[in-house]
C-alpha cells in the first residue's frame, strides 16, 4: 500500500487450503496495517477432504464456483 497508495482495490486473502488458523494474523500489526477502510477481507474456503480423495467433481465444482463468485464481489 505504501507503493501504489490509493490507486489499486486491495484485499486480504485467508487461504484455508492452506491452514485454517489464522490467530497470529489476526493479532498482527501487518494486518492491522493492511485493513485500512475499503480494503476487503476475504476467506477462500476450505475444500472437503473427501473431495479431493474421490475427486468428487460436483463437491469441487460448487467449491469452485463459491471462490470465483467471492473474487467477483471485488470491485475491479
Amino acid at each position: 500500500m505504501e507503493t501504489y497508495g490509493a490507486g489499486p482495490n486491495y484485499f486480504v486473502l485467508k487461504n484455508q487450503w492452506r491452514d485454517t488458523d489464522f490467530s497470529q494474523l489476526k493479532h498482527s500489526a501487518a494486518l492491522n496495517q493492511a485493513l485500512q477502510p475499503g480494503v476487503q477481507d476475504l476467506t477462500v474456503g476450505q475444500l472437503q477432504k473427501a473431495s479431493m480423495r474421490k475427486i468428487d467433481r460436483q463437491r469441487v465444482k460448487n467449491w469452485r464456483k463459491k471462490t470465483y463468485e467471492m473474487f467477483d464481489s471485488v470491485p475491479p
